[in-house]
């Protein structure tokens, strides 16, 4: 009896994943900033950059372009290299990608949409539809790709599902991508009531960089997201090949017989098609082929026997065989859509409907009920059901096979204390992983330094050396805030500006990993070599470039003026044009009265 109810549970949920099917479907091809699948403005974009040495920080071509077939029928062969970087590309390069038979096979255009988190406010982004909400209920399917690049710092993307009635329920949290290109999503929920909204959210949470995270293609199907769905789209049906041959025997009367097909709900309009079979008295014989409607002509009155599958969303293409007085044979193809009825049958729309239901079910059935019986029949699962089981707890202990424990040791900090290493962390300039472990154990948590570190690692921090600024008194402030006053109708484009800078062979700079008993050495001398090296650049380009090893003072630098400067001048503004100006800072090797005579 259990194992029945089993059977019954298994195959009305079989049943239910044919009804599945698509009720919101958008992408970003067409769209612009202002017009596309969100209610709100959002950028719109083919690509964000080009191929460079530094692993992209935005997605370099779209989800059709980079996951879809190419326009050869074969889809990229991702990742790859491009030249000689380092890192692996999960996108077109430039409107091409290598496929597995050509290496330059060109990509299927396409855009998307994207936002960049130059700040800790949330950005949120609304479905948009014509009625405002997402006309479905009950059980829903959310399938979207999501882009979020890796850029240090902690990002967040959220989905929120929002009914009519104003409940706000989060159904999707994404914090990192395993790669830098499109992941796919899939979400099951339930909506109460139709006509819910949802809100696509992207938010910094900590960092100072700007990361950039991107959407497309974003669907929503009625179901489970394991389901066999179909579109809501008529035209998105299947093509079955239907075969009707005629076998005529020697006869010594003359038949005629005649069979028309009417075709019903078509967008390709079919008119009625008559075929006439016309046989003499001199015998015939036609070779016989495999049949599936077989016409046959006896010297008694001829009987014609049909046999047919029709289904609603499918489109038959039916060969119609004519027999003339001249023996010879003529072929015509009609397309038909969906429903495909003899005129001498007498059926209507409702039996139709029986013959649709009846072929698209009960080979699922049929083949669920086998299957399942036999799998419990060599189960285990069995022992799930102890005697005086109700339906509830069968149908409960089923869904609870998903819920399983997984392989792997568990974490042994929450979302929450991982807050807190990295809290400790950005607030503490000189802090240490060990210290933040000392402070954690103090407080009750039971955590090691490498767990501590490997927390770090994950949210993106490197341990390296801090970023020197000066300290500036209130004076420094008021000349700096006077000095761009002063500079708010400059015209930057005729500026140039220069800096110079020391360069030294054999010097140990940065932090280094030892290990213990191997401590890594760097040979030094006691006086390096120098080199020094004065630049200078403006809107129109790279100026010379001037290396000397003495200690920069005014006379050098006059010297650096005339061989430096005034050429990259008259190159860039001009032999004799004065429009230009040099932008230096206050060091006194540039205020010296040599320097500025």
């Amino acid at each position: 009896m259990r194992e029945l109810l089993c059977v019954a549970f298994v195959v009305l949920n079989c049943i239910s994943c044919i009804h599945a099917k698509t009720v919101y479907a958008c992408n970003f091809d067409d769209a612009t900033s202002v017009d596309n699948c969100f209610t709100s403005v959002i950028n719109v974009a083919a690509n964000i950059g080009n191929p460079s040495a530094v692993t992209p920080s935005g997605p370099l071509s779209d989800v059709t372009s980079s996951l879809k077939p190419t326009d050869s029928g074969e889809a990229c062969k991702l990742p790859y290299k491009v030249g000689s970087f380092s890192w692996n590309m999960y996108f077109c390069n430039k409107g091409y990608c290598p496929t597995e038979n050509n290496s330059n096979s060109t990509c299927k255009p396409g855009k998307f949409s994207s936002v960049s988190l130059t700040d800790n406010n949330k950005k949120s982004f609304q479905l948009k539809t014509e009625s405002g909400g997402i006309d479905s209920v009950d059980q829903q399917c959310l399938i979207y790709y999501y882009y979020m690049s890796s850029i240090t710092g902690t990002k967040i993307i959220t989905v929120t599902k929002e009914e009519t009635s104003g409940t706000k329920e989060i159904i999707d949290s994404v914090t990192s991508s395993p790669f830098n290109g499109w992941i796919q999503r899939k979400i099951l929920f339930k909506a109460e009531i139709r006509g819910y909204k949802l809100y696509f959210e992207a938010q910094r949470t900590s960092g100072f960089q700007a990361p950039t995270v991107g959407f497309d293609e974003i669907s929503i199907r009625e179901g489970s997201c394991d389901d066999q769905h179909i579109t809501s789209d008529p035209m998105a049906v299947t093509s079955v090949l239907v075969q009707t041959t005629t076998t005529t025997t020697p006869a010594k009367t003359t038949t005629t017989t005649t069979t028309t097909t009417t075709t019903t709900t078509t967008p390709v309009i079919v008119a009625t098609t008559t075929t006439t079979t016309t046989t003499t008295t001199t015998p015939v014989i036609v070779a016989t082929t495999t049949t599936t409607t077989t016409t046959t002509k006896m010297p008694e009155p001829v009987q014609t026997s049909v046999a047919k599958t029709t289904t609603a969303t499918l489109t038959s293409l039916i060969e119609i065989t004519a027999l003339n007085t001249a023996d010879s044979l003529a072929t015509t193809a009609v397309t038909i859509r969906r429903t495909t009825s003899d005129a001498g049958a007498g059926s209507d729309d409702s039996s139709n409907t029986v013959i649709i239901v009846l072929a698209t079910v009960i080979p699922v059935v049929s083949i669920v009920l086998i299957s399942t019986i036999i799998w419990f029949k060599k189960s285990s699962l069995k022992s799930y059901f102890a005697d005086g089981e109700t339906l509830a707890q069968a149908v409960e202990a089923i869904k609870n096979l998903t819920d399983g424990t997984r392989p792997g040791r568990p974490r042994v900090t929450t979302p929450k204390q991982d807050q807190q290493v990295i809290t400790l962390a950005e607030k503490e300039t000189f802090v240490t992983s060990q210290d933040i472990t000392n402070r954690l154990n103090k407080k009750g948590l039971d955590i090691s330094q490498r767990t501590v570190q490997r927390r770090l690692n994950e949210a993106g921090a490197k341990y390296n050396r801090p970023l020197s600024k000066p300290l500036l008194t209130e004076n420094h402030r008021e000349k700096r805030l006077k000095w761009a006053e002063d500079q708010r109708t400059t015209d930057w484009n005729q500026v140039i500006f220069s800096h110079e800078t020391t360069i030294r062979m054999n010097s140990v700079k940065g932090l280094v990993w030892n290990l213990p008993g191997k401590k890594k050495v760097m040979r030094t001398v006691k006086h390096p070599f120098k080199i020094n090296v004065w630049g200078c650049f403006s809107a129109r380009g790279f100026g010379r470039v001037v290396c000397f090893k003495e200690n920069l003072n005014a006379d050098l630098m006059c010297h650096t003026y005339k061989y430096g400067l005034l050429p990259t001048a008259r190159k860039q503004f001009g032999h004799d044009s004065t429009l230009w100006k040099l932008q230096e800072d206050n060091d006194p090797k540039h205020t010296s009265k040599k320097a500025t005579t």
